[in-house]
């Protein structure tokens, strides 16, 4: 079996890998070059962390041992991690990761396609990512329709990623004045974006992982630790030749993160929010 995945960022990297080192022929497709910038708060869970570094070499993050949860701009809660986690961002990771070739050329011979990127200029919401005043933990800011991730990096400064409805602005020069508003920060920018994000909770293409499968909502940062799960269940139908069953196990195996994510977004999203 020859397996085409389409896109090579962290889900595609990680499927890769797993189907190479089992014996299973794959190749990695994309339309952007790398390395890129990406909207994303670029922090590993500690699991995570531990499973890429049996995969890749991987820069030396720094470690976050403490989030702040933040609602309009009033610090709500404040929890010391039992494990810490890893800031990188996405830029210095996903070049890191992209030392497999990325085909130009697609083979002729009949592939198993994956898809392995996410959809884009569709849905509700808009990725934006800048610089940040230098925090020491990890700060999750939460308004109406917008919410901000501000995590350490290594040169000392803060990083943010935002996501914001589109409904809330006209475009990114209004954006200083609505984070000022709801959530009380002063972030200048320069902004960097992307186009429409649809977090719709449903499953997608039906082989498909990362944020091609649209399950994981911002609000409780999963997005890198549902890129790399969905690519190792589906590495696994695929060699146990099970691959009409992972569509069903998917459902099963994130039904606790859609949930969840039904449940924190209707929650900051809702003006009885705090009541």
């Amino acid at each position: 079996m020859l397996v085409r995945i389409e896109g090579a960022g962290l889900a595609g990297q990680v499927l890769h890998r797993e189907l190479t080192r089992r014996g299973v022929d794959s190749f990695l497709t994309d339309t952007l070059s790398f390395p890129r910038p990406k909207v994303c708060g670029g922090v590993l869970q500690w699991d995570s962390w531990e499973y890429l570094k049996t995969l890749f070499h991987l820069p030396e993050p720094r470690f976050v041992r403490t989030v702040s949860h933040f609602w309009k701009g009033t610090r709500i809660s404040r929890m010391v991690l039992k494990e810490p986690m890893a800031s990188i961002s996405r830029f210095e990771l996903d070049a890191t990761l992209n030392g497999q070739q990325i085909q130009k050329q697609v083979p002729g011979e009949e592939c198993l396609r994956v898809a392995a990127s996410g959809i884009r200029g569709q849905g509700e919401w808009i990725g934006f990512q800048c610089p940040a005043p230098s925090v020491e933990d990890l700060q999750m800011h939460y308004g109406q329709g917008l919410y901000a991730g501000i995590a350490p990096t290594l040169e000392g400064e803060g990083h943010a990623a935002l996501v914001v409805q589109k409904k809330r602005f006209r475009n990114a020069h209004d954006l200083p004045a609505l984070i000022q508003k709801e959530l009380k920060l002063c972030l200048a920018g320069p902004f960097k974006g992307t186009k429409g994000i649809d977090y719709s909770f449903s499953d997608g293409t039906a082989l498909a992982v990362g944020d091609a499968k649209l399950t994981t909502h911002p609000f409780l940062g999963l997005g890198m630790k549902h890129a790399i799960l969905s690519a190792r269940l589906l590495a696994a139908c695929i060699v146990e030749k099970r691959i009409e069953e992972y569509p069903a196990l998917h459902r099963l195996f994130f039904r606790k993160f859609r949930l969840a994510n039904r449940l924190a977004g209707g929650l900051y999203d809702s003006g009885f929010s705090l009541l």
